[in-house]
């Protein structure tokens, strides 16, 4: 029995990353080592740094570091090796910080580079009450809403995504976002940009500098325990792997703001790790999230992986490639068989994507058994523009069946149809576009068509945002999901007379119709009853 389609489902609950683990830190307990392993120590740079003791002095742990910066003699610690990170890596800084009462209130250089302009500065001087991020390049960051400068203790995490953007959290609160370039060097604790009046005159607590982004769940770790949250659960080993494609365009592509994702109930603006999602030629093959803008994949996947984690040891991959201002006609053009041989640039690009990313997986999950389960298609704006519609219907036609030769006989297909919203493109060429999706969907009952009417989109009328790119994603999962097999039917006597029918892996919200025959005649099914799984 095949489910019909139903109406977009909630997205249900993400799987937490994995623990990060610190380049370095320092606890200050009782001296200036490195608790990390790495044993990159802090020495003495200037003055007489020292570890206090006083309970009102230290946040976590027995001690804290004490610097002064009240003589010309301030102050600081060196790093045994230097730490730099070039704008496109992440990395995280988290701390624990008060000012001494009576301090200069410019005093506050908490890491950064003696003598260059790398800096993480938490003065309260009126100008900056918050805190100061400033790169290699000289250029600012700065924090001060909602920020309390009372010389008490502060927790501060600040957090850089490696793709110009950093993030600051202040006693768990995130501060919000900055687009800022993200390269930055410390030599030293306590000092920089070789100001003595900017020096930390205070105390220093819990410090952890990390080599990657951390996300939320562990910034708030750092503050109520002191450390990082326990790694989750390996999970358990992939023994299927249901693989499914994204294609197009644009709004394959996606053209979808990632602020504009949930944090709640669902965290889809962080790594959901166990969707498998790889892009591109190249990769590589990572835990899916968003980028800079994202497209179809992020709910495609959380949804999908919500319906089949009932099924033991199953996984959800997403394998895309995606190029905005495409056309079917000639980029994606189907050569007609199996191989790449007259293919269009694009379908030769996707193909090479699924291979490599196929490669990737299986040497993820080596005793998994993996299978392309099906392929969303977001695509048809360049088509109408360009004056392509009236061949849009053969070409698709053809397209679906080149995929199927390449990547499996009878493969579900999703075409998203254009929206009548797309009022940016020729008004008569959209209507033939979408004609031809509706009317190649009708055809083939292995084509799913999604309605992207209702979706929202942004002011160019063309593209996507990010409130339609999920609908977009959540709707194509479930047009996938209703070709997918329900499992064995077991059959047991019920009340007197009748009997009892068990339908294992049935989809919750899915409705499963039971039809009898009794002559077993072409057209003799009729309706018994109809349930939907819960």
């Amino acid at each position: 029995m095949r489910p019909p389609l139903i109406a977009v489902a909630a997205v249900a609950v993400c799987t937490a990353g994995a623990r990060a683990e610190p380049l370095a830190y320092f606890p200050f307990d009782s001296d200036f080592s490195d608790a990390s392993g790495a044993g990159n120590h802090l020495v003495a740079g200037a003055g007489s740094p020292s570890v206090t003791t006083a309970e009102a002095e230290r946040a976590a742990g027995a001690g804290a570091l004490d610097l002064s910066s009240s003589t010309a003699d301030e102050e600081y610690l060196n790093f045994t090796t230097p730490l730099e990170f070039a704008a496109g890596e992440p990395w995280s800084i988290a701390f624990w910080a008060r000012h001494r009462p009576g301090a200069d209130p410019r005093s506050g250089m908490v890491v950064g580079d003696l003598g260059g302009s790398d800096f993480i500065w938490i003065p309260r001087d009126g100008a900056v009450d918050g805190l100061r991020f400033r790169n290699s390049a000289g250029a600012n960051a700065d924090y001060n809403d909602g920020v309390q400068p009372d010389g008490a203790y502060h927790h501060w995490a600040v957090v850089a995504d490696g793709a110009g953007q950093i993030e600051v959290f202040y006693d768990n609160a995130s501060l919000g976002t900055r687009a800022i370039t993200t390269s930055f060097a410390i030599t030293s604790v306590g000092q920089a940009f070789n100001q003595t009046t900017q020096s930390m005159d205070g105390q220093i607590d819990e410090l952890y500098v990390f080599g990657e982004a951390i996300d939320a769940a562990q910034v708030e770790g750092l503050f109520l325990d002191g450390e990082l949250p326990p790694p989750p659960p390996p999970p358990e080993p992939a023994g299927r792997l249901r693989v499914f494609l994204v294609a197009g365009q644009s709004n394959a592509d996606g053209r979808g703001d990632p602020s504009g994702l949930p944090t709640a109930p669902v965290d889809l603006q962080s790594p959901q790790g166990d969707v498998d999602f790889f892009e591109g030629a190249g990769g590589p093959l990572r835990s899916l999230q968003p980028d800079s803008q994202f497209g179809p994949e992020i709910t495609l996947g959380r949804t999908l992986a919500d319906l089949v984690a009932g099924e033991p040891a199953s996984r959800v991959a997403i394998l895309k490639h995606a190029n905005g201002g495409t056309d079917l006609k000639n980029q994606w053009k189907a050569g007609g068989d199996a191989t790449t041989a007259g293919d269009g640039t694009e379908y030769v690009a996707l193909q090479t994507a699924v291979a490599n990313g196929l490669a990737a997986l299986a040497a993820a999950h080596p005793d998994a058994r993996i299978a392309i389960e099906g392929l969303v298609w977001v695509q048809g704006e360049r088509d109408a523009r360009q004056g392509y519609h009236e061949e849009y219907s053969a070409n698709l036609t053809a397209f679906i069946a080149d995929v199927r030769q390449t990547f499996g006989a009878d493969l579900p297909f999703v075409v998203v149809r254009l929206s009548s919203g797309q009022t940016n493109l020729p008004l008569a060429n959209l209507a033939a576009v979408r004609d031809a999706q509706t009317a190649v969907a009708a055809a083939d009952p292995a084509v799913e068509l999604v309605d992207s009417d209702p979706f929202s989109l942004l002011a160019d009328a063309l593209h996507f945002d990010a409130g339609g790119q999920q609908q977009i994603g959540a709707a194509s999962a479930l047009a996938l999901a209703s070709h997918f097999p329900a499992g064995s039917i077991s059959i047991r006597p019920g009340d007197p007379g009748g009997v009892e029918i068990d339908l294992d892996g049935a989809l919750p919200g899915f409705r499963y119709s039971l039809q009898s025959n009794p002559a077993l005649t072409a057209g003799g099914w009729s309706e018994v009853e109809t349930k939907t799984a819960v």
